[in-house]
């Protein structure tokens, strides 16, 4: 299956189009897709029903910034190719659609309650010749391509993504599911979308540990164990892996979806 497939499955099964195109690549940033759903719920209808522009262009938007986004305010990167990559995305939806703005593409203002009835009757949003699912398909289209094809589907629960310039194949949530490919510049590109980076002793410390606990048992350790053996107390945990240690800690050390307390 396409991401572009995915993405149109997720908008036909009842998610916004923001939501259907962010939730389709936001694994392979390590982001969650509850936490996708969350993050694209206002966009829907043109942001929040206002008829701006389309959600499934802002749902591509986000995907983009995550890709090219920059991580390190010291002068080594800028935000240059997400903007020329925004500009590529919206030349190419229009060059499809004639216009990104939701209420164009429409044909009225989603907020016009009688109009919005009235396409209701016609089979709503969904129906096949509505313009939404062709929407929500071009935009992850086109942002899949421009992203480079660095991200393809490899199953239904599984993505292969580029992480320290490796191809390494992640589940839906993020975690690397080949340890032996894991290295720290790996590690690096994971703790960029954890909001982890940069990484400093600290994170090393817990990383380490953590690695260190799996390799010999064979699971992640407990958190109480993590704070014990690191002399690292469950706040500072929490303020260097902003996602926690299950989801943040875990995850950068290359470890799969923890199934217990940590």
């Amino acid at each position: 299956m396409s991401k572009a497939d995915d993405a149109l499955n997720t908008f036909m099964s009842g998610f916004n189009c923001s939501q259907a195109v962010l939730s389709t690549f936001s694994a392979d940033y390590g982001i969650d897709t509850l936490m996708a759903y969350r993050l694209g719920a206002a966009f829907g209808g043109g942001i929040g029903h206002l008829g701006e522009t389309c959600g499934a262009v802002t749902g591509a938007v986000i995907v983009i910034g995550l890709h090219y986004g920059m991580t390190v305010n010291d002068g080594s990167q800028t935000n240059r190719t997400a903007y020329d990559k925004v500009l590529q995305l919206a030349a190419e939806f229009k060059a499809r659609n004639g216009t990104i703005k939701c209420r164009e593409l429409l044909g009225f203002d989603i907020e016009d309650r009688e109009a919005f009835h009235a396409a209701l009757k016609k089979g709503g949003l969904r129906a096949p010749q509505a313009v939404c699912p062709k929407a929500v398909k071009d935009a992850a289209e086109i942002v899949a391509s421009l992203i480079g094809a660095q991200i393809s589907a490899v199953q239904d629960d599984t993505s292969v993504v580029t992480l320290g310039e490796r191809r390494i194949k992640v589940d839906r949530d993020g975690f690397i599911q080949e340890p032996e490919k894991w290295d720290r510049s790996v590690a690096e590109d994971i703790a960029r979308a954890e909001g982890a980076y940069p990484m400093t002793e600290d994170h090393w410390k817990l990383v380490d540990y953590i690695r260190e606990c799996y390799q010999q048992f064979g699971v992640a350790p407990p958190i109480k164990m993590v704070v014990k053996r690191t002399g690292i107390d469950l706040k500072t945990i929490n303020k260097l892996f902003p996602s926690g240690p299950a989801k943040g800690a875990c995850k950068v050390a290359g470890l799969p979806a923890p199934t217990g307390c940590v």
